[in-house]
């Protein structure tokens, strides 16, 4: 698995019109192409040329995006005030990141849409452990590809003490499913989780830009 990321810096902002750029579908479809044949690269893929070159990028009814064709690449998109991210793998996958920003009532709404023990982890850890649940509950719901209306009081990601490694599904207490939940730690400021079944850990995480140089910021 791999991460990249694609970062504005702020003090370009107004001239990249970052906000538009990435809601964009077409900024986003040309970045995960990026990542694509760089994937393909260190993963060690052979595939066809023309294969690569006529790739497109689809999305389902609830707007999942998927390669059409697939061959056996998945990846899951995110994006959080300055920053753009994808994770991809040779495995279906859920990926979220969300930048540390103030939230007016982070604990109110932590109580609404959270499980009661969530909401007590965020009590206990304040916004940082808003986010840290966050990022988790959205990679799982990206996984799935319901989005929201998955209902986030559903499932856990979090007892009051501590952060599960596997979504706890409350409405399936005899499921022989299991969903894991992983890290990708970035930087003190970005929050990031991942959802997938096999549990393998990201082998690196590789900054981006859109003329495709690519620099590797962890292993």
């Amino acid at each position: 698995m791999y991460v990249y990321l694609y970062h504005i810096d702020p003090l370009n902002k107004i001239a990249e019109n970052s906000r538009s750029r990435f809601t964009s579908t077409e900024f986003s479809n040309h970045m995960v192409l990026l990542a694509r044949k760089d994937y393909i690269r260190r993963a060690g893929l052979v595939l066809p040329q023309e294969e690569q070159d006529a790739v497109r990028v689809l999305r389902d009814p609830k707007g999942k995006p998927y390669f059409e064709g697939c061959n056996g690449i998945f990846f899951s998109i995110s994006h959080s005030e300055n920053w753009w991210g994808c994770l991809m793998a040779d495995e279906k996958v859920g990926f979220d990141l969300e930048a540390i920003r103030y939230r007016k009532n982070f604990e109110g709404i932590a109580a609404r849409f959270f499980t009661e023990e969530e909401h007590q982890y965020v009590v206990r850890n304040g916004l940082s452990g808003f986010f840290e649940i966050w990022v988790r509950k959205e990679a799982y719901v990206k996984y799935l590809g319901t989005g929201l209306s998955e209902g986030l009081r559903t499932f856990s990601v979090a007892t009051k003490e501590t952060l599960l490694q596997e979504v706890r599904i409350h409405r399936q207490i005899d499921s022989k499913e299991s969903y894991i939940l992983g890290l990708s730690e970035i930087s003190s400021e970005l929050k990031a989780a991942y959802c997938c079944k096999s549990g393998n850990a990201i082998s690196q995480t590789i900054l981006l830009t859109p003329d495709n140089q690519r620099e590797v910021i962890q292993s």
